[in-house]
């Protein structure tokens, strides 16, 4: 079956913003997200947390750490690039709009930049080859490819030379790979055959990480809701245990005043006592006193 257009371009995009628009980098988990992406994504994460690098993947949520370049640091997909190059240069994609042209009347694209990675028109495309900087780019025609020696249609593909050949090209051997030269129907043919098969792979894994990940997320909501019993339950039986020690401590006080209260009592009770118990024996060495004065005077006759 062939692989339509839609499933070609859910390979080529990026999970994240669905453009071909730039360069796809390799996740260690084994997908791919766009240059542009992942370095907003890291400025997402560190808004929340400033010192962190660490991302998660947006199809199977697989966590991983993003170098200190940021995205330019990643490797690049040089899967997709190349699978894109091949896509341009053989006119399968559908027709795209030039990346340089500004505001919205942007013009239809004629050449494909494989070192930019750009669609340019044809006014793009000549400023492009006059820049110094940019003259050594290779430039791919959109167009209907035939051969500039033969003018015959190119049928085959040189996967050593990364050229397309035309039958009499081909015939003379000018490339010296012939061993390594393929058909461009069967290339395309397997190109979308592997491309179907990782489309599978990926849908079946995002299928696994939902399956896997609702389980997860109801445990997690269950045992949030416990812990917001837990909470309730600890502020009711806390506010209990106050109210109850509020109480003791009332209770526990007037006995304690009662206590002191009659401790004072009987403390100024001992206190009168021991004063009265003094007095009368001051009163009896008075009387012992007189008593022997009365009876000297006696005994001197004085």
């Amino acid at each position: 079956m062939a692989m339509s257009s839609h499933d070609l371009k859910f390979i080529l995009e990026c999970l994240v913003c669905n453009t071909e628009d730039n360069t796809p980098k390799s996740l260690a988990c084994g997908h791919s997200i766009c240059n542009v992406c992942i370095d907003q994504m890291l400025v997402m994460k560190r808004r929340a947390h400033p010192n962190s690098s660490k991302i998660r993947c947006p199809s199977c949520r697989a966590e991983m750490t993003v170098p200190n370049g940021g995205s330019r640091d990643l490797p690049t997909t040089y899967a997709i690039v190349q699978l894109r190059n091949t896509l341009a240069s053989l006119h399968v994609a559908e027709d795209k709009l030039c990346k340089l042209c500004k505001g919205s009347d942007k013009k239809k694209a004629e050449t494909f930049c494989k070192d930019c990675e750009f669609y340019l028109c044809k006014g793009c495309t000549e400023n492009h080859q006059k820049k110094k900087l940019w003259q050594s780019h290779s430039l791919v025609s959109l167009s209907v490819i035939q051969c500039k020696e033969h003018d015959e249609k190119l049928l085959y593909f040189c996967t050593v030379c990364k050229m397309l050949l035309c039958k009499l090209c081909y015939n003379e051997g000018i490339c010296g790979h012939e061993d390594q030269i393929k058909e461009v129907k069967d290339l395309v043919a397997s190109t979308q055959n592997e491309l179907k098969m990782v489309k599978k792979k990926i849908t079946r894994d995002i299928e696994t990480n939902k399956r896997q990940y609702q389980p997860k997320k109801s445990k997690l909501d269950d045992r949030l809701k416990e812990i917001m019993k837990s909470k309730e339950q600890l502020n009711t039986h806390s506010d209990r245990l106050v109210r109850i020690i509020r109480n003791n401590q009332a209770q526990v006080m007037q006995q304690l005043e009662e206590r002191e209260s009659a401790l004072l009592v009987t403390q100024e009770q001992m206190i009168q006592q021991d004063n009265l118990e003094a007095l009368e024996k001051c009163q009896k060495a008075v009387e012992n006193l007189e008593l022997e004065g009365k009876l000297l005077v006696m005994y001197t006759g004085r």
